[in-house]
C-alpha cells in the first residue's frame, strides 16, 4: 500500500518548519512507498499532504500525488474497484481527466458529490483532502487501510504510520497503559484508540472534518443486520456469484497480480473461484 500525511500548522506560517515535518513523515513510510514521493503545500494556509507511492494504476507521473484538482488536494492510500463505473457517471456529468487512476476519480467525484461520494465507493482507503476550508480525513468501511491522527493547539497532524507520526508531535505523548489489556486480548487496538494519550485512529466508516476549530466526525456507513432462519436457507448461488463479481474487479492493475495462499479455506476459495468461475490462474 501507499503511505500518506500531512501538517497543518495553526496561529503561525512557518514554511520551513512544515516542510522539515512532511519530509519526516515521508522518510519514515518510505518503506510503504518505493514507486515516488510527492509534497504539496497550500500556497495561503501553512498545510502541506505528502505521499509515497506504491503504483498499481497508471503508472505513469500522471498518477503522481499528492494530486491537485480544481480547489481539492488530496492524498491517498488504497484502491477503489469500482472507480470505471464512477469515471464514466462523470464524464458524462461533464469532467474530463488527465489520468487513468482511480485518484483523480476520488478528487472530481468529491468535487461533484462531495461526502455523498462516499457510499458510492467500493474498495478500501484512507485519505487526506484538503478542500481550501477544512480538512478532511476519511476510512474506509472496515478500517482495512489504517490512518492515524493527533490535534494539538499547534496544529494538526496525520500519518499512515504511528511510528512516523510520532515524529512530528512538537511533544511525544504519554503511553496510555489501557491500551495494553485490550491489545493482549483482541491483538489490536480498536479504533478510534491508540497506545498513546492524544493519537486516535479514524473509525471505519466515518469521516472527519477538521478546522482550527472544529473536529466534526460522522458515520458515513453502518453494517446491516442480515438474519437467516439456518446455514440451509443461505443463498448459495447469490453468494457465489457476488463472490466471483468481487474477485473480477479487484484482478485490475498495471502491474502483476498475485495470490497470497494461507492454507486455509478462504484464500483456497479465492483460488479455485478464479480458476473455475473467472478463468484466470494467479501466481500464488
Amino acid at each position: 500500500m501507499c503511505r500518506i500525511g500531512g501538517v497543518w500548522i495553526w496561529g503561525k506560517d512557518d514554511r520551513a518548519l512544515m516542510k522539515e515535518r512532511l519530509a519526516l513523515l515521508a522518510r519514515w513510510q518510505a518503506h510503504g512507498g518505493p514507486d515516488g514521493e510527492g509534497l504539496w503545500m497550500d500556497p495561503q494556509t501553512p498545510l502541506g499532504l505528502v505521499h509515497r507511492r506504491l503504483a498499481i494504476l497508471d503508472l505513469s507521473p500522471a498518477g503522481a500525488q499528492p494530486m491537485q484538482r480544481a480547489h481539492l488536494c488530496l492524498t491517498y492510500n488504497g484502491e477503489i474497484y469500482n472507480y470505471a463505473d464512477l469515471r464514466k457517471q462523470l464524464i458524462q456529468q461533464g469532467y474530463s481527466f488527465s489520468s487513468h487512476t482511480d485518484t483523480e476519480v476520488l478528487l472530481w467525484g468529491w468535487h461533484a458529490w462531495g461526502p455523498d461520494l462516499l457510499p458510492r465507493l467500493r474498495g478500501m482507503w484512507a485519505f487526506g483532502l484538503w478542500d481550501g476550508q477544512a480538512l478532511w480525513l476519511v476510512r474506509d468501511r472496515f478500517g482495512v487501510k489504517p490512518l492515524f491522527y493527533a490535534v494539538r493547539p499547534e496544529g494538526c497532524f496525520f500519518a499512515s504510520e504511528l511510528t512516523a507520526l510520532l515524529t512530528v508531535l512538537p511533544q511525544r505523548p504519554s503511553p496510555l497503559p489501557a491500551a495494553l489489556p485490550t491489545y493482549l486480548a483482541y491483538g489490536f487496538v480498536p479504533a478510534p484508540h491508540t497506545f498513546y494519550e492524544g493519537i486516535a485512529q479514524v473509525r471505519p466508516g466515518h469521516w472527519l472534518r477538521i478546522t482550527p476549530t472544529t473536529a466534526e466526525e460522522c458515520p458515513y456507513w453502518e453494517p446491516q443486520k442480515l438474519f437467516f432462519a439456518s446455514p440451509r436457507s443461505w443463498p448459495l448461488d447469490e453468494v457465489e456469484a457476488r463472490l466471483t463479481e468481487s474477485f473480477q474487479r479487484r484482478l485490475v492493475a498495471d502491474v502483476p497480480v498475485g495470490l497470497f495462499l494461507s492454507g486455509g479455506l478462504d484464500s483456497s476459495l479465492v483460488a479455485a473461484l478464479l480458476a473455475h468461475k473467472v478463468g484466470v490462474h494467479l501466481p500464488a
